[in-house]
């Protein structure tokens, strides 16, 4: 048995819904009619009154997961998150740019994707092991990509 240290990276909650929290989407496109277009083809535009925009969330997601890699160098550390934040951030690390945004699918419950940054945070390899914990499709490595960092934070 292991001690784990549990601690809560506010830089990793879900987007902040504004007006549109707490509803349905039937609720949603009833009242707010153009949301599901644009939630649908152009999510990066996403900016609902009283909320966080999508370009805010996309940057505050990638700058919490270079934080936590940059203080966690040579550990395995384990995140969770909820769906719009997963979808961001793959999106960050495997098309770099927030217009490509409605190209990645929202994240599967239970979905594990593995980032292995290197030690100066330059470049990480970026692996979907399962889809869901649930699969029994036991074949792992079913997506793996290399990547290159933009920027290196200093820990």
């Amino acid at each position: 048995k292991k001690d784990i240290n549990l601690e809560i990276e506010q830089g990793l909650i879900e987007l902040n819904g504004g007006v549109i929290e707490s509803k349905t989407y039937a609720e949603i496109y009833a009242q707010f009619p153009d949301f599901k277009d644009m939630w649908q083809n152009h999510p990066e535009d996403f900016a609902p009154e009283n909320g966080e925009t999508m370009p805010h969330a996309y940057e505050r997601i990638w700058n919490t997961i270079l934080k936590i890699a940059s203080e966690n160098r040579g550990k395995t550390v384990a995140c969770a998150s909820h769906g719009g934040v997963i979808r961001c951030l793959n999106c960050r690390l495997v098309l770099n740019d927030i217009e490509k945004l409605k190209d990645i699918p929202i994240a599967d419950n239970t979905g594990v994707t593995l980032i292995e940054f290197d030690d100066e945070l330059l470049n990480a390899i970026v692996t979907t092991l399962k889809k869901t914990l649930t699969d029994t499709n036991k074949s792992i490595n079913y997506n793996s990509k290399k990547i290159k960092i933009n920027r290196v934070i200093d820990g």
